[in-house]
């Protein structure tokens, strides 16, 4: 699990870095209905001292479900755009960042490539409902940084008409994978399990209050630690 945490530990940090830039608040096709303020704000603030795991998996879950937040809040006055194929190109600390996207009648359509000294570190390619109600992004991280071995991370994201968000957040590397499932309810209740390959390997659940259990299947038998 160590392994997968550090793939999209750096892809977190990296988006993080490109959100520190200045906002330009032009109108684009690169727009988004979700943030990581509307998720967080679902999470008990208790849950990061009663269960440390739970929490910064799920926060982990958030950040990346909002990727394309980092993207487009990095825009600056500065980027160029190309006439020909309406790319739009920008740069932030030795990182060319390429956006391209599309908007069709339901859908915000949109890719990014990510390089650096002009070679490509990985891509992102998805959409999002113009109405909030689902999204979809794979990020593949290329072969020239990963020593051959294929690395991406596929993001699924449902709300319901509850505003309750379903997750689903598979990392896979080579034959390996590792699968993050969420719940995060309205009321502020929710529960997450982690997968290696097809095997459970933890479960949390949590109230409103931040009370909760979290199981860890690790251990023979498993532990089970209530909160």
């Amino acid at each position: 699990m160590k392994k997968f945490k550090v793939i999209y530990s750096l892809m977190l940090l990296l988006t993080l870095a490109f959100s520190s830039c200045s906002k330009d608040d032009d109108a684009s096709s690169d727009t988004t209905t979700l943030t990581s303020a509307d998720l967080t704000a679902k999470i008990p603030s208790s849950l990061q001292t009663k269960s440390p795991e739970t929490s910064d998996e799920i926060n982990y879950m958030i950040a990346m479900m909002a990727i394309r937040e980092g993207f487009t809040n990095s825009r600056p006055a500065s980027r160029t755009t190309s006439k020909t194929t309406g790319d739009t190109t920008w740069v932030y600390e030795g990182y060319t960042i390429t956006y391209t996207g599309n908007t069709s009648a339901t859908q915000y359509l949109y890719s990014y490539t990510v390089k650096q000294n002009n070679v490509i570190f990985y891509t992102i390619n998805g959409w999002e409902n113009i109405d909030g109600s689902a999204g979809h992004w794979v990020l593949n991280l290329s072969t020239n940084v990963t020593s051959g071995v294929a690395m991406n991370i596929d993001f699924d994201w449902v709300k319901n008409s509850s505003n309750d968000y379903n997750l689903d957040m598979l990392i896979t590397s080579g034959l390996e994978s590792y699968n993050l499932i969420a719940n995060i309810y309205n009321n502020g209740s929710g529960d997450l399990k982690g997968y290696e390959g097809t095997d459970l390997i933890f479960k949390s659940n949590w109230n409103s209050n931040g009370n909760g259990q979290y199981i860890d299947y690790y251990t023979t038998p498993p532990t089970t630690t209530n909160f």
